[in-house]
This record gives structure tokens, C-alpha cells and sequence, in this order.
């Protein structure tokens, strides 16, 4: 049997799903206006060019910058009293 897929709730729908749960109305209009954007495409980015492109991986930046800088915060912390 093949799988099939359903339309999202409406925005609305999401709404009072999320007020049921107790969340505020500030909290609940940040949400719908979160899924409002993602509906609208906002995550539907123009392809990147190779000019746009970094020229570090998150990876090495990773193990470049952010590995010995945590391991430096990690060793200042123990040596505190």
C-alpha cells in the first residue's frame, strides 16, 4: 500500500492547538507566525554560487577554532579554587 500524505493544519488549527497546551498568547502568535514563514517559503533559498560558498566546512572551523576554545574555557574552569 503506498503511503499517503495529508495536508498540514491550518495556521489556525496550530493556534489552538498550541493555546489548549497552556501556552501564552504571545507564545502562541510567535509560533503561528514561525509556521506562517515556513509555509511561505521562507527556508526556499536560492542555490548557493561557488563565490558564496565558505571556504571553511563547519567542520573544520569546528576543530580549528571552537575544539580549543572549549578545552581552554574547560581548563580555566578546573583551575579555579
Amino acid at each position: 500500500m503506498p503511503v499517503q500524505g495529508s495536508d498540514a493544519a491550518s495556521v489556525e488549527d496550530y493556534s489552538a492547538t498550541l493555546a489548549q497546551y497552556g501556552l501564552s498568547p504571545a507564545w502562541v502568535r510567535g509560533l503561528a507566525d514561525v509556521a506562517t514563514a515556513q509555509n511561505d517559503g521562507i527556508y526556499d533559498v536560492e542555490p548557493r554560487d561557488p563565490e558564496a560558498v565558505a571556504p571553511t566546512t563547519f567542520r573544520a572551523w569546528a576543530q580549528r577554532t571552537l575544539v580549543p576554545a572549549v578545552q581552554d574555557t574547560a581548563i580555566t574552569t578546573r583551575r579555579r579554587p
